[in-house]
C-alpha cells in the first residue's frame, strides 16, 4: 500500500474535499439533498473508472471525481418549512419554524442537516480507506 500520508490526502483532498464542493453547488442552488448517506456518494475518476476511484492505491487527488446521487427527498431549500417532520427536528434544536414563513434560521438548519448527515459519511470513509 502507499505511505499512509499518501492515502490520507487522497481521501481530504480526492473525496471530503470534492463531497462538500458537491452539497455546496446544490445549497448555491436552493436544494437541498435531506438523505446523504455512503450510498449517496458516487466515486469515480476522469477515466469513467471506479476501481481506479476506489482503490487502496489511489493517491492522485485530481484523478478523482465525486458525484451525488439518491434525489428522492431533496427539495427547495425555501419550502423546508412547510415540511412539519422538519419542524420537529428544528424544534429539537429551539429553532421556531412557522410553516409557510421561511427564514435564515430555517434555510440554514436545513443545509446544517445535509453536512451532519455528510459528517456521518466521511467518519464512515476516513475508518475504512485510512485503516492499515
Amino acid at each position: 500500500l502507499p505511505p499512509w500520508k499518501e492515502r490520507a490526502n487522497y481521501v481530504i483532498k480526492g473525496i471530503l474535499q470534492k463531497s462538500l464542493a458537491a452539497v455546496s453547488i446544490l445549497h448555491e442552488n436552493g436544494l437541498v439533498h435531506r438523505s446523504i448517506g455512503r450510498d449517496s456518494v458516487i466515486l469515480s475518476s476522469v477515466a469513467m473508472d471506479k476501481t481506479e476511484a476506489s482503490s487502496p492505491y489511489a493517491t492522485v487527488s485530481s484523478r478523482s471525481v465525486v458525484k451525488l446521487s439518491n434525489f428522492g427527498f431533496a427539495g427547495l431549500i425555501s419550502e423546508s418549512c412547510n415540511d412539519e417532520s422538519f419542524r420537529r427536528r428544528a424544534k429539537a434544536f429551539q429553532i421556531d419554524v412557522v410553516e409557510g414563513l421561511n427564514t435564515v434560521e430555517s434555510n440554514a438548519f436545513a443545509m446544517a442537516e445535509d453536512l451532519h448527515a455528510l459528517g456521518f459519511v466521511f467518519l464512515g470513509v476516513l475508518l475504512t480507506s485510512l485503516a492499515d
